[in-house]
């Protein structure tokens, strides 16, 4: 028992039946406030009661569980087949597609082979200017030598 609750006079070995009943609601009290605070915590409401059996309720729940399931695969299973239209616009976008493909390759193949023909074309005349410039220098340099 608390002190506050005892009789002030020291001499006095009773307690008085207010004091008793001062302590009782206290603990009462107490053990209110601290299952308050645990059901707030765990939130475990009663559920409502419900005149339908066992195997209704599951069925019920069964249901509920199924269509949820099948609305968020709803979405999900949009694929579909295509129809004659869309897959005569992809064919012809597709060959579109390989004509581009196909004249680029060819134009660059052209440019590859004009520019091979011009370098070899580059390359022969550089040599026979070469060969030219070097009959040529021999012979002008005898001539040289014997103008000298």
């Amino acid at each position: 028992m608390n002190q506050g609750n005892k009789n002030t006079d020291p001499n006095s070995r009773f307690i008085s039946a207010n004091a008793i009943e001062e302590a009782r609601k206290e603990r009462e009290d107490a053990w209110k406030r601290a299952y308050d605070n645990t059901e707030g915590e765990q939130g475990a409401p009663e559920q409502e009661y419900d005149p339908r059996t066992l195997y209704e309720q599951l069925q019920e729940q069964k249901r509920k569980k199924t269509e949820t399931y099948e609305e968020s695969r709803r979405y999900a299973n949009q694929i579909r087949k295509l129809d004659t239209d869309e897959v005569e616009f992809l064919d012809t976008v597709d060959d579109e597609e390989g004509k581009r493909y196909t004249e680029v390759r060819r134009a660059e193949a052209e440019q590859l082979a004009k520019f091979k023909d011009d370098l070899a074309a580059a390359h022969d005349s550089s040599r026979s200017r070469i060969s030219n410039n070097n009959s040529g220098n021999n012979s002008g340099s005898n001539s040289k030598q014997r103008i000298a």
